[in-house]
């Protein structure tokens, strides 16, 4: 196969585009993990003018390691604040890791307060819902209410079916409301 000069350009440019993207994460990245608190937080407000999904692991590492209340206010306002729509895959993979768990009630909190929208993983937000307290339990359900595409949730009749199912092990708990609740959003979108 012979590659045109035009496109062997054109690969060229974009290598070049990507390294220089790759040193920019990287230097965010290594920002992000400074001892220095004012670093941390400058970095994560650049984040907010022009993140990258790629580095959203690293502020969870940071937002569990963390002990500044500063850090943490200013990294959790991020995370409410996300546009990109390729956050999405990170903050779900974040919500499935247990890694996290201690940061899952502020990344659920995100996941309603941002503009992203999240009714492809409806499965993630039923699954989080059912095995959490009422508090974080609570944040699930005001995500899967908010869905933008509520016409469209996979595998509906399922969750219907085993959100169903489980009612009874609430019974008389402040649980049990919201799992009739959350049948009752899901069945009006059959």
């Amino acid at each position: 196969m012979i590659v045109k000069g035009n496109e062997l350009e054109a690969y060229r440019l974009s290598l070049i585009k990507y390294k220089q993207m790759t040193n920019k994460v990287n230097l965010l990245i290594s920002k992000l993990r400074s001892k220095k608190e004012e670093e941390v937080l400058f970095t994560i407000k650049q984040l907010r003018n022009s993140g990258n999904s790629l580095i959203l692991p690293h502020l969870f590492d940071v937002l569990t390691e963390t002990k500044s209340d500063n850090i943490r206010k200013e990294a959790v306002k991020l995370l409410n604040d996300l546009k990109d729509e390729n956050s999405k895959l990170e903050i779900i993979k974040a919500l499935k890791n247990e890694k996290y768990a201690s940061l899952h009630k502020d990344i659920l909190s995100s996941c309603w307060q941002s503009s992203l929208d999240y009714s492809s993983d409806l499965a993630v937000f039923v699954d989080l819902f059912k095995k959490s307290d009422f508090e974080m339990a609570f944040e699930a359900f005001t995500v899967i209410d908010n869905f933008e595409h509520k016409a469209q949730l996979p595998d509906l009749e399922q969750h219907i079916t085993n959100l169903k199912n489980d009612i009874s092990r609430f019974k008389d708990t402040d649980k049990e409301q919201l799992y009739v609740e959350l049948v009752h959003i899901l069945k009006s979108h059959k």
